[in-house]
């Protein structure tokens, strides 16, 4: 389904193999009908990768997006059954912010926030909107 970061350099699971690219760990999704993982840079700049594969959905916690530093990208993703390939696709109220007003993220007071994909879900810890500045397109 996706590729996505995380700082684990090991794992016994042989669905979910680890390879090191430069300062980011990513995990091959395997395909399988819901995925849950929680997912934690490396410190510093991380890139939080998601791709689209068929007849996968998953609901996805990164526990340490770092705004203004942290990205993530999103490849072949759709929102309202439209590629992702720009911002403003996410950002439906076009006010440049994607926060609670948009119909694609919902925020709490404190707390996390979540990007609503079709049929997948990304939660983001103590995150309540992001900017263009946040996201990478492929």
């Amino acid at each position: 389904m996706r590729l996505a970061c995380s700082p684990t350099e090991e794992t016994d699971n042989e669905e979910k193999p680890f390879q090191r690219r430069t300062d980011h760990w990513y995990i091959e999704g395997a395909s399988v009908e819901r995925r849950s993982d929680d997912l934690t840079g490396n410190g510093g700049a991380d890139t939080f990768q998601f791709s689209f594969k068929s007849g996968d959905t998953f609901f996805d916690t990164v526990t340490d997006f770092t705004i203004g530093e942290d990205v993530i990208k999103l490849a072949g993703m759709r929102s309202g059954g439209q590629i992702i390939d720009d911002f403003s696709v996410l950002d439906t109220t076009g006010d440049g912010v994607l926060n609670s007003a948009d119909a694609t993220f919902y925020a709490y007071n404190s707390g996390p926030g979540y990007i609503f994909l079709d049929g997948d879900m990304i939660e983001l810890y103590d995150v309540q909107q992001l900017t263009a500045e946040d996201f990478m397109f492929a």
